[in-house]
């Protein structure tokens, strides 16, 4: 039976590979913490919004301030979605292209 054993060489080679995709995820992780806690600062502006008109309810229909409101509340769901297809969507994205560009040279070569 014989032994399969990738060559010294070869590994040697790969090295530099690794490296390169450890230092790509490296990156990655320094650039989701901030945006997880900016993610996080946005969803509590979303949630005082809510609690604010919720307990407030009153004063505001008095004073005809739902518009005023309104807008804040859209302002603050408008930056928490940002934050969050920032953080998920474009962040991912570019982490998995370096990963395949990364993949496709290392398996052409």
């Amino acid at each position: 039976c014989p032994k399969a054993m990738v060559p010294l060489w070869f590994t040697v080679f790969t090295i530099p590979y690794y490296w390169l995709l450890i230092s790509l995820l490296r990156l990655y992780w320094k650039t989701t913490v901030p945006l997880q806690y900016l993610a996080q600062v946005c969803r509590s502006t979303v949630d005082g919004e809510l609690a604010d008109v919720q307990s407030s309810l009153a004063s505001v229909r008095a004073y005809g301030k739902a518009g005023h409101r309104l807008r804040a509340f859209q302002t603050a769901l408008c930056s928490m979605v940002n934050t969050r297809f920032l953080a998920d969507t474009v962040l991912k994205r570019w982490l998995n292209n370096r990963i395949f560009v990364l993949g496709g040279i290392f398996v052409t070569c």
